[in-house]
């Protein structure tokens, strides 16, 4: 492992621990698990920790954060709690670090974090997924997590800058006001608002439901993964790193989903990870400006 992989092992670990101590669901999710089954460890070339957990062990998580949990060099961050918080999911940084993500994608074709000096700053962390109940239906399902998603896009729609091909008439106009409302704090508040209440009113989760999925997944249109809940549950075992995380019941059905013949690796030159835009394990991020990125 290179530094900045110990650094996330490290985070993982006391995820783990966190869990393990108050029975809390999860498992390692895409390159992690990945990484778990074809490395046994991390992707070589990884850069990111993913892991995903059912949504009522998530809230869960949230109540025990407020109750000190997490030892202190680490911090637990999600929307209601961080100020400026760009995504849609937890995650768990180890505060001692820096790392500035090279970009977001709620969208199709947003800017780099870096372009726009978003306020947020992050540590070497993981990314703390959530698992949701898409019920048996697969076009409900998919409407309802299209839904979500778009509420997760909007939410963050005031870090994004519109790209050259939105010049059409009347796609332009709509993208202007949404960009002018999301300026607005109460605005953003009703969306997040939304968002719980949608959550709340669809009457199935991730136990009485026979597919589910998340909808970080659903961002992308190579993984809008909808899985049977066979395929993830009871939660099995893997290897990682020497350590033992929970993973979904049926690891091979899953990341072929996600990834097709995932044990086939890529060419050498996709062979890259997230490429973070600044990285720096002996700076505590609340001490980082964004000049260091421009002398770096």
């Amino acid at each position: 492992m290179n530094a900045l992989q110990e650094c996330l092992l490290e985070v993982l670990l006391e995820f783990k621990r966190v869990c393990d101590e108050n029975n809390l669901e999860y498992f390692l999710d895409c390159g992690t698990l990945l990484g778990a089954v074809r490395h046994q460890g991390f992707i070589p070339w990884d850069d990111d920790v993913d892991v995903c957990m059912p949504r009522k062990d998530y809230e869960r998580l949230i109540e025990l954060d407020k109750q000190g949990v997490f030892k202190e060099k680490f911090a637990f961050k999600h929307w209601d709690k961080t100020k400026n918080y760009i995504w849609g999911y937890g995650r768990l940084e180890d505060q001692r670090t820096t790392t500035i993500s090279s970009a977001f994608d709620w969208l199709k074709n947003s800017p780099l974090i870096t372009n726009n000096r978003i306020a947020y700053k992050s540590g070497a962390g993981i990314d703390v997924f959530i698992l949701d109940g898409g019920g048996a239906d697969k076009s409900l399902a998919k409407k309802h997590f299209s839904f979500l998603v778009r509420l997760d896009a909007y939410i963050c729609f005031r870090y994004r800058k519109l790209s050259p091909q939105h010049k059409k008439f009347p796609k332009k106009i709509i993208l202007r006001f949404l960009a002018l409302l999301s300026k607005n704090n109460l605005w953003i508040n009703f969306l997040k608002w939304l968002y719980k209440y949608k959550i709340a009113k669809f009457p199935f989760d991730d136990k009485n439901s026979e597919l589910l999925g998340n909808i970080v997944q659903m961002e992308y249109p190579s993984m809008q993964c909808l899985y049977p809940k066979s395929v993830i549950y009871p939660l099995s075992e893997v290897s990682f790193e020497g350590h033992t995380f929970k993973a979904p019941a049926d690891t091979d059905m899953y990341l072929r989903e996600m990834y097709g013949d995932y044990m086939q690796l890529p060419p050498e030159e996709e062979r890259t990870g997230h490429l973070p835009a600044y990285v720096n394990l002996d700076l505590p991020y609340e001490k980082f400006d964004y000049s260091m990125i421009e002398k770096a």
